[in-house]
């Protein structure tokens, strides 16, 4: 019994129902214990509006239109004749891939008998609740890492996204946050000359608001008590940068900091990479025209397939400056 593929964390030995044994004296347990898999975490960096689903189920890509307006009026001093000052607009189109994908799973009549009669589970039932999951570990993977066989571009090294290193202020012109705990405020002040970088160079468009540390960083600043001027504060390091900070100064909503497992060694140089984001529909988003959906089981010989499909596109950034790496933490 066989189904789609996905990534494995462990391994544990696989045996059908008949070959199963214990001895009369083991009192067995009636649930399975299933093998444990980290969250599905494309689901906590994207926005719930974010998620692009009025996508037409047939469409082969999904696009948009971009326009930029620009002019500038004129004082009527400054106006000869009829010289009035014009405005301009152009326009343009984008689109971004969308590609389908199938996962299934293959049951047979004695699979399905020996699996009732051993597990006293139904084997369509349990293999569709796996189908589902490895539909999902293919989306993790895409959105996260790209896929260059489908046109999908990855969230950790997006095209043109600015990429930034951490203030080599550590022990010995370290740049590492593992250097910098003798003294709090130098990783504070790297996330906040991050958002003070971008928010600069876009003269206040982007207010990065969103936070992704890798776990080794997270840990860090959730865990080391905050010091100022030699003095050690009532609060961590984490707390103090979530009230602290421009992003809070001008919009008055806390700074989210999240861990995400996926940044150790993604920066430049194979260094730990930060990922700050202006999270919003107008800034970034996924088309999602199709979820996963079982589709009706196919007979055959004294079995059946089970299949199921869904339809997504490519992470895409519709304004690259939304968007900030800092490398070297």
């Amino acid at each position: 019994m066989r189904f789609g593929n996905g990534p494995s964390f462990g391994g544990q030995a696989n045996v059908q129902a008949s070959e199963i044994a214990f001895s009369i004296f083991t009192s067995v347990a009636a649930e399975f214990f299933d093998v444990l898999y980290p969250d599905y975490d494309w689901r906590n960096v994207l926005l719930a509006e974010q998620v692009i689903g009025e996508v037409s189920p047939g469409a082969i890509s999904y696009g948009y239109m971009s326009r930029d307006m620009q002019g500038r009026a004129a004082y009527t001093a400054n106006i000869a004749g009829d010289n009035v000052p014009l405005v301009g607009q152009s326009a343009g189109a984008v689109t971004v891939p969308l590609a389908v994908s199938m996962i299934g799973a293959k049951i047979t009549n004695e699979d399905a008998r020996q699996y009732a009669f051993g597990f006293n589970a139904t084997l369509s039932s349990d293999l569709t609740e796996a189908m589902m999951k490895g539909s999902e570990n293919l989306t993790e993977s895409s959105f996260f890492f790209g896929d260059t066989s489908v046109g999908f571009l990855p969230w950790l090294d997006y095209p043109n996204i600015t990429k930034g290193t951490a203030a080599a202020t550590g022990t010995a012109g370290a740049t590492t946050w593992a250097s910098k705990t003798g003294n709090p405020s130098l990783m504070v002040a790297d996330v906040n000359n991050a958002i003070t970088a971008q928010w600069n160079a876009t003269r206040g468009l982007f207010k990065l608001g969103s936070v992704f540390l890798p776990f080794g960083q997270f840990s860090l600043l959730a865990n080391t008590p905050m010091v100022l001027g030699g003095v050690q504060l009532n609060v961590t390091a984490m707390q103090f940068l979530k009230e602290n900070n421009l992003y809070t100064q001008l919009t008055g909503k806390p700074l989210e900091i999240m861990p995400l497992r996926y940044l150790t060694g993604v920066g430049v140089g194979a260094t730990d990479r930060m990922v700050l984001s202006d999270r919003n529909r107008q800034n970034q988003g996924m088309p999602f025209p199709i979820p996963y959906t079982p589709l009706q089981p196919v007979p055959g010989a004294a079995s059946a397939l089970f299949v199921a499909e869904n339809k997504t596109g490519s992470y895409h950034v519709r304004r690259p400056q939304s968007m900030y790496y800092l490398d070297g933490i």
